[in-house]
């Protein structure tokens, strides 16, 4: 709890918590809660050290994926939910950062995408995450001395991508 040390009074009262978003096993969230994407795409962005431009399409993903769920009705709502991406990931580019504020404001902020197009996005990025995995396996079986011959029938792939992953 937070008070201002001049006033005598208890006029302003802030209450603070704050995550680890890293830390956070998406595993714990209901499918069906909004905010279980908005730390997935945290998440993906945080491992990816992602830029300007990786930000900016995760935001606008972010914004036309929450019209899928049940309990973000409005368009308010899903500019909150991603206005809490935003306080989490800033864009420097200011042209980015405007376009991505045009995108809100035009039309509800809606960008039309075909059933094909979202499949393809779903893909792209579940494949990225099993990457993401695979990568820290493979390093973490590295740090602990396994060999390239073994990391790879540990993690099922050939000793090239091993090696690939490792420089």
């Amino acid at each position: 709890m937070y008070k201002i040390p001049d006033l005598d009074d208890d006029i302003l009262v802030y209450n603070f918590r704050t995550m680890d978003v890293e830390e956070l096993d998406l595993n714990n969230i209901n499918d069906d809660n909004p905010l279980k994407l908005v730390f997935k795409i945290a998440k993906r962005l945080l491992y990816t050290d992602a830029n300007d431009n990786d930000i900016f399409l995760a935001k606008v993903e972010l914004f036309n994926e929450l019209v899928n769920y049940n309990k973000v009705k409005t368009i308010d709502q899903r500019k909150a939910l991603t206005y809490f991406l935003e306080y989490l990931f800033l864009i420097q580019d200011d042209n980015l950062s405007d376009k991505f504020k045009e995108i809100k404001d035009n039309a509800g902020g809606v960008i039309k995408m075909g059933v094909d197009e979202i499949r393809e996005k779903y893909l792209e990025e579940k494949g990225k995450d099993e990457g993401i995995h695979l990568t820290k396996k493979v390093f973490k079986l590295a740090n602990k001395g396994q060999s390239i011959s073994n990391i790879a029938k540990i993690c099922e792939i050939s000793e090239e991508k091993v090696k690939e992953i490792l420089e």
